[in-house]
């Protein structure tokens, strides 16, 4: 990932989590924040980004590209907001600030989590819409479950093929799919596979 993509990434974190802080105390007071515990947000607010900060370039989640995103990554992420919460937990209970909602520090992770994870999952659909408008050609994939999926992690993020079906010779995995790929019929039903998808290209995994 270039230098100022990877930075743009790791302020919209930063933001995002502090924007996590935000709706846990809104939630927790009912969508009314009192003036005193706005105050107390506004002085956890840094050391919340200091400890989520530490968290994620321990845990390495700034290293991931985006656009490549799969549940390895996710569970990074996890790891990551997990040692977050309990750093951030830690510092402001170090703090002693007064009066501060134990509730918050267990939901702004969750809600972190969230707003994270959407956040890469939207980058990841619309790097797959560029790459479907860049003129990928379209292919379908030939085998089973446990071959296609082998073959569409090595596609992942392809700029040259754009995996749009899978043509399995088991019966039972006709109708459903796999990384969101469709399985479309049996090996007998190829063509008719392929014209359906209107695929250019096949790949026997």
């Amino acid at each position: 990932m270039r230098w100022p993509r990877r930075a743009a990434s790791i302020a919209l974190d930063l933001a995002l989590v502090l924007a996590a802080g935000w709706l846990a105390f809104w939630l927790r007071f009912n969508l009314e924040v009192p003036e005193e515990f706005a105050a107390l947000a506004v002085e956890a607010a840094p050391w919340a980004v200091a400890g989520y900060a530490i968290a994620f370039s321990i845990t390495r989640v700034w290293r991931h590209v985006w656009s490549y995103i799969g549940l390895p990554e996710l569970r990074q992420l996890v790891l990551g907001v997990a040692l977050g919460a309990v750093l951030t937990a830690s510092i402001v209970l170090g703090l002693r600030l007064a009066q501060f909602p134990r509730s918050v520090l267990l939901l702004q992770p969750l809600i972190a989590l969230v707003l994270l994870g959407a956040a890469r999952a939207a980058w990841r659909t619309l790097a797959e819409h560029r790459l479907t408008a860049g003129g990928a050609r379209r292919l379908v994939v030939v085998g089973s479950f446990q071959d296609a999926a082998d073959a569409l992690r090595t596609l992942k993020g392809s700029h040259q093929w754009l995996p749009v079906g899978i043509v399995s010779p088991v019966a039972a995995e006709v109708g459903r799919s796999v990384q969101g790929v469709p399985v479309l019929g049996r090996l007998q039903e190829l063509g008719s596979g392929c014209a359906q998808a209107q695929a250019q290209a096949g790949l026997v995994a």
